[in-house]
């Protein structure tokens, strides 16, 4: 029964492929073409650079003015827009619960980056690649944070 089966889907094999060297440039075609669409071009609307700040909200003081006097600030989030650059805000709360699968990803991220434990810190990191610059916040003025954002950025390319 094997052997009827494997050439029934001989034939088949045959039926579609009937030139072996076609179906191996079809198949490495596919998968430069995919490599290629995954890697080298960046889809519009999709941000270069992404800020990752590792905060404890609900008890680092540092993490608070941060939020407060840079995060929340129009000026800063504008430009960030027009620099391509969006927010991700992992949070280590020590009085508010957070949902196992947000933790699981928070531990994940701070692996990811190598986060030592500092609050707050900032990462700028290419999207497409894991290339990325730590900086620390040290109660900045939003163009003084922006000028380091601008040069950290810069040196990713």
């Amino acid at each position: 029964m094997d052997q009827t089966k494997n050439k029934r889907l001989s034939n088949n094999y045959e039926k579609y492929y009937p030139n072996k060297e076609l179906k191996f440039l079809r198949i490495n075609f596919c998968f430069l073409f995919i490599f290629i669409c995954s890697f080298g071009f960046n889809i519009k609307g999709q941000a270069e650079y992404k800020l990752i700040v590792f905060e404890g909200s609900d008890w680092c003081s540092n993490c608070q003015r941060l939020e407060k006097n840079i995060l929340m600030d129009n000026i800063f989030l504008e430009q960030l827009e027009k620099l391509s650059i969006q927010i991700e805000k992992i949070d280590f709360p020590q009085r508010k619960k957070l949902p196992v699968e947000t933790k699981n990803y928070n531990n994940m991220i701070a692996e990811k980056y190598n986060f030592d434990g500092t609050f707050p810190t900032i990462i700028i990191s290419r999207t497409d690649a894991l290339i990325f610059q730590k900086i620390i916040y040290s109660n900045q003025s939003v163009e003084e944070l922006m000028s380091e954002i601008k040069s950290k950025s810069a040196n990713l390319k």
